[in-house]
């Protein structure tokens, strides 16, 4: 959050920096930093595939959050549809690195999603997230 102090009223820093907050607190699981986050995002006056997507996928994580597997494992599935309509590959693999880690992938789709992820960051050499993915037992080889 502290990323929104550089800009104050710029388009694209109020985005950015308040996606990749909301992200990091879906990460910690800290649904009131991520609510906080999400709704700088949901401000911001731009529309475009990319950022309704982001929009799409973070509100996902904070039904995740919330307890509403269903809805959230919903909005993940379509987030990632639009994602690969957009040819957006690092969006995607973040969008389904969520989904697993937030649903568990004793959801077919989550566990789908773990793997779709896993190809993505390994043909993009992301090295952090497959570490990220290791670390939460969705690696290559793991058995949820």
């Amino acid at each position: 959050m502290r990323g929104l102090e550089v800009a104050p009223g710029d388009v694209l820093v109020t985005a950015y920096s308040s996606a990749y907050a909301a992200r990091a607190a879906l990460w910690m699981k800290d649904r009131a930093r991520l609510a906080d986050a999400l709704s700088k995002v949901d401000a911001v006056q731009v529309r475009g595939g990319w950022v309704d997507t982001l929009r799409q996928t973070l509100h996902a994580g904070l039904l995740a959050l919330e307890g509403r597997a269903d809805e959230a494992a919903q909005g993940y599935v379509a987030a990632a549809r639009r994602w690969r309509e957009l040819e957006t590959w690092f969006e995607l693999a973040l969008s389904q690195f969520d989904f697993a880690a937030m649903i568990g992938t004793n959801d077919p789709d989550a566990k789908a999603a773990a793997e779709e992820a896993r190809e993505i960051f390994t043909r993009l050499r992301a090295k952090p997230m497959l570490q990220r993915l290791e670390n939460i037992g969705l690696g290559a080889g793991s058995q949820p």
